[in-house]
């Protein structure tokens, strides 16, 4: 193999060689390359090292990185890859559900949805407002509907009543009224209680009355008899003639 200089790699230089100031003995030459990652103006630089025979090349390399290139068109879709496996049975959840309206009324119907539970068991409450419309002007009146069937003659009832009244002062009358019988023949007891007044103050001394006619004398009379009879004495008493 011949070296940039002209030099076999490997034999002896011949005269003084460019990349050292050696005149021993060559035994073998080895060589490393490193490319870095910058974009520019590409570059090489080249170093040598020396050891007991053995020389070593470096060679160097920069800016042999171009710039990015304009992004290239789509490129076709591929082949539908194979279906995977299939999974596992997911859990059949538990799902329970709840309502609520209020009565009040908007032109904004809403809802509000809260979730609780757990993934498996979950709850959801819906919180319904505003569904009440604001109130219709008033329709017009609609026909007259069809006679209704004549009904069957009904129960001439035969209604009883009493009343009682206690003899209590009171400033608050009340009754109480009990019903009894049946709804043919009802009876309605009325139990008034505090009907009385209280007593009121004593009225003045009223005129003196006129003098009465003078009363008759009268000519009392009597008689007695005594019959002969045993027992238990008695006697009867007739009142005849005039007052």
């Amino acid at each position: 193999m011949i070296s940039p200089q002209g030099y076999e790699y490997g034999i002896s230089p011949r005269g003084s060689h460019p990349f050292w100031d050696n005149t021993g003995e060559i035994t073998g030459v080895d060589a490393t390359v490193d490319v870095d990652d910058t974009t520019g103006t590409p570059s090489a630089s080249v170093d040598s090292e020396y050891d007991e025979g053995l020389v070593t090349l470096g060679f160097h390399f920069t800016g042999l990185k171009g710039e990015t290139g304009a992004q290239g068109p789509k490129g076709d879709t591929g082949e539908t890859g194979a279906t995977g496996p299939q999974g596992p049975v997911g859990p059949t959840p538990n799902i329970s559900a709840s309502a609520t309206a209020d009565n009040l009324s908007s032109d904004n119907p809403s809802v509000i949805v809260t979730k609780s539970g757990t993934d498996a068991n979950p709850s959801f409450a819906f919180a319904f407002s505003g569904l009440k419309g604001a109130k219709g002007d008033t329709g017009a009146k609609g026909d007259t509907g069809a006679a209704g069937a004549a009904g069957t003659d009904g129960i001439t009832p035969n209604i009883s009543a009493s009343a009682t009244a206690d003899n209590l002062s009171s400033n608050t009358p009340s009754v109480n009224v009990t019903k009894s019988g049946t709804a043919a023949n009802p009876s309605f007891a009325f139990a008034f209680s505090g009907l009385k007044g209280p007593k009121g103050d004593t009225g003045e001394t009223g005129a003196a009355g006129t003098n009465g006619t003078d009363g008759v004398t009268p000519n009392i009379s009597a008689t007695a008899s005594v019959d002969a009879n045993v027992g238990t004495p008695s006697v009867v008493v007739t009142k005849t003639g005039t007052d």
